[in-house]
């Protein structure tokens, strides 16, 4: 998987090349409803990143009229909270590598970090109003 130039999904199968605008972008899923969620903000259910099935966000910068940067998968795990952020952890691992183990700090309890060219790829856990994991990849200058 080379995410330096396009983020993967397998399925649906789409290549989504980093800086898009938003229209092109819709054009990828022409049988499928992604759903608006705010200005450059939308989301779909797919399967990535070795088979995870997840809620995918993806944004575009600026907000109006931008160009695709971010996807980011986002949940709030009630059990086998460690267990989870491990299976996540484990898939990145397989298609990135070993990823930085960042130094804990409030409101972040574990982080993961990988630099892949213009691309940022981060795994964290958190507490804000409550526990959260995502993973956040994040195209510079796309």
């Amino acid at each position: 998987m080379d995410i330096r130039k396009a983020f993967p999904l397998e399925d649906p199968a789409v290549q989504l090349c980093w800086g898009l605008h938003e229209q092109p972008f819709c054009d990828h899923f022409p049988k499928l409803a992604l759903t608006r969620i705010t200005a450059g903000h939308l989301k779909i259910r797919c399967r990535l990143l070795g088979g995870i099935e997840s809620d995918v966000h993806f944004h575009f910068l600026p907000r109006q009229e931008g160009r695709f940067t971010q996807v980011e998968l986002y949940r709030k795990p009630k059990r086998r909270r460690q267990r989870d952020f491990d299976d996540w952890q484990a898939h990145l691992t397989t298609l990135l590598g070993l990823g930085e183990k960042q130094v804990s700090q409030l409101p972040i309890d574990t982080s993961y970090h990988w630099q892949l060219g213009r691309v940022s790829v981060t795994h964290e856990w958190y507490y804000l109003a409550g526990e959260h994991e995502r993973i956040l990849f994040t195209c510079e200058n796309p």
